[in-house]
């Protein structure tokens, strides 16, 4: 599974999502239309990654995961890191990039798919 086409494809099904590329990094991070990072993505020595927002909660449970850990630099705030090298994980972490459009949105801000 090509999983960087499948995180573009999930990002910018968000009515007011679009693709940047800050910092001069060759993956791109997904935002919403107030320029808010809700997704990045990258690529390591281990393979494809993605960081999301959740909530505190959230984050303490999903780093019981193997494949989860704290984010660098946001880890803070309630990001996580998401090591995807099969279908498995990407199930995993599809739901999170919902639910990370939405922490990051706001209240009241609706998920309108194209």
């Amino acid at each position: 599974m090509d999983f960087a086409a499948a995180l573009e494809a999930k990002a910018l099904a968000f009515a007011d999502a679009y693709a940047d590329y800050p910092w001069g990094h060759e993956s791109p991070v997904f935002k919403n239309a107030k320029g808010k990072i809700f997704v990045f993505s990258g690529e390591d020595e281990r393979g494809f990654h993605i960081t999301v927002k959740l909530s505190p909660e959230e984050g303490e449970e999903a780093m019981l995961l193997p494949f989860v850990s704290r984010a660098a630099y946001v880890g803070r705030f309630g990001w996580v890191t998401v090591q995807i090298v099969s279908e498995t994980e990407w199930e995993i972490a599809h739901s999170w990039i919902d639910r990370s459009y939405e922490l990051v949105a706001g209240k009241g801000r609706s998920r309108r798919p194209r």
